[in-house]
């Protein structure tokens, strides 16, 4: 009978122990809520921070939360903010800010939302870093490698060096073969450009363009360099060749005929004529050449 009484009791101990912490967290949470329900907002979807030349664009993407009317962004460790109202839309709602006349460096961004009454959503931090001189100093333009020409002289071809982490584009110039001004915009990284049509005896004036990131919204570039076109020697189609003979030219002779010079027949027959001094001919080559 004693061992009876002593387990109900222990029984009673325990459900009686699993009451007073009930009621204490209860009461708690009571207190907590004693103003009305905790709401949180919803927080932003996402928050990107695209550095530039001396700031940052903070891109954020609010997320479906109706009640979300402002966001607001803390920043210099929590020493400045800045807001802005929400104005909805039928699809994301997109809000951007952006910091202007920044030291280059990186920066922390705190981003809250806020309802109409001032609830306050849970953070959402990130970190962007504005890109200057520093930053400027480091770049170069790419340097070629070489400047070949296509078999039939055609085509100019530019062989790049390596490029530095960055480079968006090449911007190049040129003159093409009407004497026109032409730009190129050559993609990052390419080893090899390929201009179809150039003017003997011009230039190639070029730079480099840089993106201190993939999503930058400024563009960095270099004082542009230039470097001369060299001269293409080619062979010329001797199908179009022909005699031209003027009154004061010398004549073939002995059978050996002026055409035997551009046949391609190395082991026959050349170009004679008769005995003289100061002895000159004429032929067509049947090309332009500028």
């Amino acid at each position: 009978m004693k061992i009876i009484k002593y387990l109900t009791c222990f029984f009673f101990f325990i459900v009686a122990g699993t009451i007073i912490i009930s009621c204490t967290k209860e009461d708690d949470y009571k207190e907590i809520t004693k103003d009305g329900e905790i709401y949180y907002p919803g927080r932003a979807d996402s928050v990107a921070a695209n550095g530039g030349r001396n700031r940052i664009q903070l891109r954020i993407i609010l997320g479906n939360d109706p009640l979300v009317t402002k966001v607001k962004v803390f920043w210099k460790n929590n020493t400045d903010s800045v807001e802005a109202n929400v104005v909805k839309t039928t699809g994301k709602d997109v809000v951007d800010f952006m910091f202007n006349n920044l030291t280059q460096g990186a920066y922390s961004f705190e981003v809250y939302t806020y309802t109409a009454n001032n609830a306050r959503s849970v953070v959402k931090k990130v970190t962007g870093t504005a890109y200057g001189d520093n930053y400027q100093r480091a770049l170069y333009n790419r340097t070629i490698k070489s400047i070949d020409f296509s078999p039939d002289g055609n085509k100019l071809i530019v062989n790049w060096n390596a490029a530095l982490d960055g480079e968006k584009s090449i911007e190049l110039k040129y003159t093409d073969e009407a004497g026109v001004a032409q730009t190129a915009i050559v993609p990052g990284g390419s080893t090899t450009t390929e201009l179809p049509s150039y003017k003997n005896d011009t230039k190639l004036v070029y730079r480099s363009i840089f993106l201190p990131e993939p999503k930058a919204i400024d563009e960095f570039t270099v004082d542009q360099v230039e470097t001369g076109i060299p001269a293409f020697e080619r062979e010329v189609d001797k199908a179009n060749f022909k005699v031209y003979s003027l009154p004061t030219d010398v004549r073939d002779n002995w059978g050996w005929l002026m055409e035997y010079l551009w046949n391609k027949d190395y082991d026959g027959k050349g170009f004679a004529s008769t005995d003289g001094s100061s002895q000159w001919f004429t032929f067509d080559m049947g090309n332009l050449f500028l």
